[in-house]
């Protein structure tokens, strides 16, 4: 794995400037990373904080001095709860909520210990994943605040929607459906004298739509550190912006086909592709992105009926884009980190493999 350190910087640096022009804070998402090291630019470049997905990821980020950190998942499972409680004396730690039972579990859980926990409510703004629906939330903040050892901070979704869309002007429209939601929810809540402190809304597609509206305190981009394939298709970015890269090599070609050493375990199975055109792709070519890898086997990726495939040899090393960055970073153990070609140094991938 190799990261264009230039690339990085430059994509770090662009968003945190525009959120900041636009008086919002920015909590990235590591679990695309999983780099206690980026994590601390990110914060030395503005943000707020962190968020994680999953405790395992929280615990290596605070042992690495990280000490403001929203986990944006439920945490319900006895043992995990244990762990979270034992993690809020070393950092600030929020996580998000949206069932009756979940908040049982979560405050009999801290109720006899010596720190508090922060509580984001997960909205459903029509991604049918997790969140309660907008209209239930006002009576759950009330519950929320009879527990002493936990602190309402506000309302929270991930904006699922923002990343599917025809165009800029259907994600505009989208960006304004999810805050109005929003808005109307936090409107709701603090007719009852329960403060709102944050509104805070995940997904890197959308960032720079929902940064230019009013409602939105704290955006939560993961993947623009990196960019990928899928968020060029999602016209949030332009491939000149994709920083990492699966260094690999042709080991095989016949006819129109060409077999690199990239397959499901280096560039991942964690989504069927990228639509590009007609074709589906697990990862594209750097500099030559109308090529892709369609299909992959566990240590396989395949390129065919492709005529400029030709110019290929076996033993070539090509760089391949994936599809999605996220899950592509869990399988590695370092990257290798470049400035102007020359490595520069290289991060060990420290949260890979925390998913408890």
């Amino acid at each position: 794995m190799i990261l264009d350190i230039n690339i990085m910087e430059k994509n770090l640096k662009d968003i945190a400037i525009m959120i900041k022009s636009k008086a919002k804070k920015i909590r990235p998402h590591i679990k695309t990373h999983k780099i206690p090291e980026l994590a601390k630019l990110q914060i030395e470049l503005g943000a707020k904080g962190i968020t994680a997905a999953k405790v395992s990821e929280a615990e290596v980020m605070a042992a690495h001095g990280i000490d403001d950190i929203l986990i944006a998942n439920q945490v319900v499972d006895r043992q995990k709860l244990d762990r979270l409680v034992d993690l809020a004396k070393k950092a600030r730690l929020s996580v998000l909520v949206d069932s009756q039972e979940g908040l049982i579990r979560l405050a009999d859980a801290v109720k006899n210990a010596d720190v508090k926990i922060g509580v984001y409510i997960e909205i459903d703004t029509g991604d049918k994943r997790c969140g309660i629906p907008p209209e239930k939330a006002s009576e759950f903040a009330k519950e929320i605040i009879r527990h002493k050892n936990l602190e309402f901070i506000g309302i929270e979704t991930y904006g699922a929607r923002l990343n599917h869309f025809i165009n800029i002007q259907q994600l505009e429209q989208i960006a304004m459906d999810v805050v109005n939601t929003m808005i109307t929810v936090k409107t709701q809540i603090e007719r009852n004298g329960i403060k709102v402190k944050e509104i805070s809304i995940g997904g890197t597609p959308g960032v720079v739509q929902l940064a230019q509206l009013d409602g939105p305190t704290e955006l939560r981009p993961g993947v623009y550190i990196f960019n990928d394939v899928a968020t060029v298709f999602r016209k949030a970015v332009g491939f000149r912006d994709c920083a990492l890269t699966v260094l690999s090599t042709v080991i095989s070609k016949s006819g129109n086909r060409m077999i690199v050493d990239a397959g499901g375990k280096s560039l991942s199975y964690a989504r069927p592709g990228i639509i590009l055109g007609e074709d589906t792709y697990y990862g594209v070519i750097k500099g030559m992105e109308n090529l892709g890898v369609k299909r992959v086997s566990e240590e396989h990726g395949v390129f065919e009926e492709e005529e400029s495939l030709n110019e290929f040899v076996i033993g070539e090393k090509i760089e391949i884009i994936p599809a999605h960055a996220c899950p592509v970073v869990n399988l590695f153990n370092e990257i290798y980190c470049h400035r102007n070609g020359a490595v520069e140094k290289i991060l060990k991938i420290s949260a890979r493999g925390k998913v408890e």
